[in-house]
């Protein structure tokens, strides 16, 4: 159930609230409606099989047994559960543009946290990625997944986020 609160936690019930969550349930309902069932149908098997492959350019290319649709949807659905910062999307040129921080370049030890009157540096370690998804229509076919830096280049950074992405979307 949801409810309004108001500042003091205390429940609103009043004509506002409940036009509120009205519109935010149509709202809600309506991309739902768009977006079609993430699960398998009634008749359907439930797919396995996603694999994490070396391309031929010996960086790590992720492979869903599914559609361009459903694996947009998986794709945005694990983007937002790991945590990424997605910038933009593309739906018809199937990428994903997201902002990583590099934890191993960021990372403050010892006396460094303390000391305050430093300026942070934050694009130290934050880098902007494009997530490129490949694939046919139908359903039958199999839709790949890349992540290239801004430049367009594969790099074992790239790969570590695949990775991160490979061990979410496995996972039920």
């Amino acid at each position: 159930m949801v409810t309004v609160r108001d500042k003091k936690g205390g429940i609103v019930d009043s004509q506002a609230s409940r036009s509120l969550l009205d519109r935010l349930y149509g709202e809600l309902e309506s991309y739902a409606r768009l977006a079609g069932p993430l699960e398998p149908s009634a008749g359907e098997t439930p797919r396995t099989g996603v694999r994490l492959e070396q391309g031929s350019d010996g960086h790590s290319v992720m492979l869903l047994p599914e559609g361009f649709p459903r694996a947009w949807r998986r794709v945005g659905i694990t983007l937002a559960r790991v945590g990424f910062t997605v910038e933009e999307r593309n739906r018809e040129d199937g990428v994903y543009v997201v902002r990583y921080v590099d934890d191993v370049r960021t990372q403050k030890t010892g006396l460094s946290r303390l000391a305050f009157w430093q300026k942070a540096r934050p694009e130290l370690g934050e880098t902007v990625y494009r997530i490129a998804l490949e694939g046919g229509a139908a359903e039958a076919e199999a839709t790949s997944v890349r992540v290239r830096d801004s430049a367009g280049a594969a790099s074992d950074t790239g790969d570590r986020i695949l990775e991160l992405l490979y061990e979410e979307v496995k996972t039920p």
